[in-house]
């Protein structure tokens, strides 16, 4: 079956006119980042090709990454987390980038949750041949909160949450931002709201390898039920300001 033409949004693309005004591509197609617009665009995976370039890991016997039609949010498509219903038990998904995204780095997602849960947190890791460093943003469902994880390798609370995150269909915007030439946090947006980050150093931690950088996502179930998390997208800028 052939391709689609490069202004499909949800098939196999080629090009079949060249544009270099990009500017009328996204009229034509829609912005690629409908929430926060800030920054510039260097990933984007909308789900549509699978689980190609993922990594993904789990703990018990009935974990889970899937690709689902339903619930979805700006694609036909989404990324399913299940946790094991085992207390401990986890599930991680993983992307693994060669080049270094330098200085401010943001991770943007959509993602719901359809029942309860322990905790989803979601990782920026930056690899420069010196030091490693860690962005790491925690959703606690058991004491509803969010909180980021500092250079003391602790986690410091950011807000409460209210009402329940987990509901059929409800997706979340989130976005966190980070200075890894700093070593500092930047901001975090979580739906509607903005949070200042900027008084948190980044984690340091782990044994420096090669020059890279991964995004990391972790799903855990909170030993009642099975955790479900739907991943709809996953964007990642640089040159936040």
């Amino acid at each position: 079956m052939p391709d689609a033409p490069d202004y499909s949004k949800y098939l196999p693309n080629s090009i079949h006119y060249s544009l270099q005004d990009l500017s009328e591509l996204a009229a034509r197609i829609g912005s690629v980042d409908v929430y926060d617009r800030r920054g510039e665009v260097v990933v984007i995976d909308d789900i549509t090709h699978g689980l190609s370039g993922w990594g993904k890991s789990g703990t018990g016997l009935n974990w889970a990454a899937n690709i689902v039609v339903d619930p979805v949010y700006h694609s036909p498509f989404a990324l399913q987390l299940i946790a094991d219903a085992a207390p401990g038990s986890l599930t991680q998904v993983f992307k693994y980038y060669d080049q270094v995204i330098a200085a401010k780095t943001g991770l943007e997602i959509g993602i719901c949750f359809t029942v309860e849960f322990d905790y989803f947190q979601m990782y920026i890791v930056h690899d420069n041949l010196i030091r490693k460093q860690n962005a790491v943003l925690k959703i606690d469902n058991t004491n509803k909160q969010i909180s980021v994880m500092d250079d003391s390798l602790t986690f410091k609370v950011i807000d409460a949450i209210t009402p329940p995150v987990f509901a059929y269909g409800k997706f979340h915007d989130v976005k966190l931002v980070a200075d890894f030439s700093s070593g500092y946090y930047m901001r975090l947006l979580y739906d509607e709201h903005q949070y200042d980050l900027s008084k948190y150093k980044l984690a340091v931690g782990g044994t420096p390898s090669d020059e890279h950088m991964e995004t990391l996502f972790t799903l855990a179930s909170n030993g009642s039920n099975a955790g479900f998390a739907y991943m709809g997208h996953m964007i990642v800028t640089s040159n936040e300001p």
